[in-house]
């Protein structure tokens, strides 16, 4: 029997059953109608081929569906391990990027465990990676370094955004602390809740040290810089992939990109400047030269401008033959600090006011210039420019007119030289000129020229100033052959155009070399000449020209040095006034002769004056007043024994501010004398106001009496003057008979001089006195030696 001869009465049952499986068209086969007059045996056979048909179909039927299965299980094993390799990529990349970066990162859930930490990070606490997770700072440092660390978290969880801030902590097993830049950045889900923070914190102390080095010694300018931010960045050079954290981008204004490397979007976006290096140092690196690169330059930001960015990067994978396959690296905006560093930077090299170079960034141009000069052996001219007077207008317009002045004169030398040339400010009202190429010749026309182009009147404000300068020239290499040797010469010649009338150009000389070195040694010697006791008095006596008597006697100060022998005050006196140190030598003056003064008239001497002359810087000084009474008041003398001899130039400086120095000090019977009376300028309007009540007359008009009528009528006039004003009159430098004669016959009240006596020592004059009380008359003046050194 066949096996597919099925029973009859099972077709129906069988056709349904394959009906639901397979279709209508198999169950009407297997439950079709018979074939007309078919027999038994026919039948069957039929049967047969039917159900072996459907059998047929049947395996079919599951090996289409075990295909399917195969292919979808291949599928989905497939998906799963491109997921687990981006994972492990992933997990790589950041474990890379953690070891990497020299920073420390870290991160905690938002109850302020550690989550995860890099080596560095390491370090602050002394605590393996393993040791720190699921710890708290609680658990490693004190309380109120934990709570500071906790408060930073909680701010920057509560402002939902990067906050920066910075941090002294100590790392376990350092002394010194470190100042920490960090920046923590708070992570929310995808539900908008915070889950935690993640913090990266740079070691700033090294630059923060340098920063408050450079305040400190050239400009104290303090800059302010907000907190750094930075750009992660990977670069899979292999497969020329490129990723990069959104901070990279937004950074410069940019919206973040993914996917190829934009080396040249990057590259076009670099400063010109900038561009061929950063690419030598990057082409470097990928060649296998370097395995770290680091660079800064100037990146254009998406509004056009342009700012400078700190990039630094590392070679992570090779190939064998030393190619670079992946990079990873960071990038930090630096503009701010740039931007002060190049402040800094120039502060140190040009004046803050004109925008000149100072005197710092003179000398490097200097070194320069003279070693063009002697290599192309040609000269250079140095011209040193002071202003004339300049004091005046700060002290009588302020100091902002007089500021605003400088600005307009140092543009005005500017226009006035070449391209080449160099103009600088020394400080003050001093400025420096180098014109290379510049023969002796050419200086002096180039000094000319400036002269002229700077006394043109200024208009400031509602004020038309005009200022004239004095020059000094020095020439390479005929003065000198290097830079601080001639810019000293220009400044001695400089000097002496200010001595011989200001408002011109001198040129320096080897004589002014000579008087240059002398003028420090005095004053070096002069600064120990006090403690040293080298310093001593010698008095000239003043004499009644009515009855011969010694009226006063004028107190001359006379040095003598150990080395330099007898100094005259010709030579000394203007270095001291210059160098300042005629203050504490006439306060010493004063009060030596005050005590003199004293002693004598305890010695039963009749009473007289003694004068004392004032510098210019003493005068000025504002307790002039005060210090003068407290010295007369130590030593016992009335004020009315003190004479104070002026100059007519200290006086007329500034008329007014003497007048009420001069009244305080005659309130105090404290009489006042005008010194070289007629050597100056006048105003009689303000004389006729001081509270003088002697003038003396210069002994330049004394001295040729004899053969200069002009001398003579000069002093006929000073003395009609004086008579007029209601003052005495006393000549200085008489020497002969006929002097003698002439001044007396004029009138004149007093005089000095060696036909008298000599200046001497205190007990020389004592005895001089005494005798001279004994015989007055003037039958034949005694001419008395002076004291050794006088």
């Amino acid at each position: 029997m066949c096996p597919f001869a099925w029973p009859l009465a099972l077709r129906p049952r069988l056709a349904t059953g394959l009906g639901l499986l397979l279709g209508p068209g198999v169950a009407a086969l297997a439950a079709g109608p018979q074939p007309a007059g078919a027999g038994p045996a026919a039948l069957a056979g039929w049967g047969g081929l039917a159900l072996a048909a459907v059998f047929v179909a049947l395996l079919a039927l599951l090996a289409r569906l075990l295909l399917a299965l195969k292919r979808s299980k291949r599928a989905l094993e497939s998906e799963l391990a491109e997921r687990t390799a981006q994972n492990t990529a992933s997990r790589r990349q950041l474990e890379a990027i953690f070891n990497t970066l020299p920073d420390m990162i870290w991160l905690k859930d938002a109850e302020g465990v550690y989550l995860d930490c890099n080596p560095q990070f390491e370090r602050l606490y002394g605590a393996k990676r393993a040791d720190i997770l699921g710890k708290t700072d609680y658990d490693f440092t004190d309380r109120l370094q934990a709570d500071s660390f906790r408060d930073n978290d909680r701010k920057a969880m509560h402002a939902r955004q990067p906050r920066a801030n910075e941090e002294w902590v100590t790392c376990a097993g350092e002394s010194e602390p470190l100042l920490l830049e960090t920046i923590k950045t708070p992570l929310i889900d995808t539900d908008g809740r915070l889950v935690g923070v993640l913090g990266i914190a740079r070691d700033i102390t090294a630059r923060k040290r340098t920063e408050e080095s450079l305040r400190e010694s050239e400009t104290r300018l303090t800059v302010a810089l907000d907190a750094t931010q930075v750009g992660i960045w990977d670069w899979d050079i292999a497969h020329d992939r490129w990723y990069a954290s959104p901070t990279y981008f937004s950074m410069l204004g940019y919206e973040p990109t993914v996917g190829a490397a934009d080396r040249k979007v990057w590259l076009d976006r670099l400063h010109p400047e900038d561009r061929v290096e950063a690419q030598r140092r990057i082409a470097n690196v990928l060649r296998g030269n370097e395995v770290v690169y680091d660079y800064d330059a100037r990146i254009r930001h998406a509004d056009g401008s342009f700012r400078w960015c700190s990039t630094r990067g590392r070679v992570v994978s090779r190939e064998a033959d030393g190619l670079a396959t992946r990079m990873l690296g960071v990038r930090i905006d630096i503009h701010e600090l740039k931007t002060a560093e190049e402040r800094i930077h120039w502060l140190a090299h040009y004046d803050l006011l004109t925008g000149l170079p100072n005197r710092t960034q003179l000398d490097h141009r200097m070194a320069h210039a003279i070693e063009a000069a002697q290599r192309t052996q040609s000269p250079l001219a140095l011209i040193f420019l002071d202003l004339d007077r300049f004091k005046n207008v700060n002290d009588t317009l302020g100091h902002r007119v007089g500021d605003t002045l400088l600005i307009a004169l140092a543009q005005r030398m500017r226009d006035a030289l070449r391209d080449e040339d160099i103009v600088a400010r020394q400080g003050g009202d001093e400025f420096v000129l180098a014109l290379p190429g510049t023969d002796a010749n050419a200086a002096a026309h180039v000094a000319k020229k400036l002269i002229e182009s700077l006394a043109r009147p200024c208009q400031i404000e509602l004020h038309e100033l005009v200022v004239t300068v004095s020059a000094g020239i020095a020439v390479y290499p005929d003065d000198a052959g290097d830079f601080e040797t001639l810019f000293k010469c220009a400044d001695i010649a400089m000097y002496r155009a200010k001595r011989e009338g200001r408002n011109a150009y001198r040129f320096f000389t080897s004589e002014m070399q000579q008087r240059s070195a002398r003028v420090l040694q005095i004053e070096n010697a002069l600064r120990r000449a006090l403690e040293r006791n080298e310093f001593w008095l010698a008095y000239q006596p003043q004499m009644a020209l009515a009855d011969g008597r010694v009226i006063g006697a004028e107190a001359l100060l006379r040095w003598q040095h150990p080395e330099l022998g007898a100094v005259s005050p010709a030579e000394f006196i203007g270095i001291a006034e210059d160098s300042g140190q005629i203050i504490e030598i006439g306060e010493w003056v004063l009060r030596t002769a005050v005590r003199q003064m004293r002693r004598w008239m305890d010695r039963g001497l009749p009473a007289m004056t003694i004068a004392v002359n004032l510098s210019a810087l003493q005068f000025r000084q504002p307790d002039l007043p005060r210090r003068v009474t407290q010295i007369l008041e130590e030593a016992r003398l009335p004020g009315q024994y003190l004479e104070l001899e002026l100059t007519e130039g200290v006086a007329m400086d500034d008329p007014l501010g003497a007048i009420a120095v001069m009244n305080h000090l005659h309130e105090h019977q404290i009489r006042l004398s005008i010194d070289d009376f007629g050597t100056g300028y006048s105003s009689l309007s303000y004389l006729k106001r001081f509270p003088v009540y002697k003038l003396k007359i210069d002994q330049s008009f004394v001295r040729n009496l004899s053969q200069d009528p002009e001398d003579k009528a000069i002093v006929g006039a000073i003395v009609s003057l004086a008579r007029s004003l209601g003052l005495q009159t006393i000549a200085e430098g008489v020497e002969t008979e006929a002097q003698f004669a002439f001044v007396r016959e004029q009138g004149c009240d007093q005089a000095q001089g060696y036909w008298f006596s000599k200046p001497l020592a205190a007990e020389a004059f004592e005895a001089l006195v005494r005798s001279r009380s004994a015989e007055p008359a003037f039958g034949s003046p005694v001419l008395h030696l002076s004291h050794p050194g006088l």
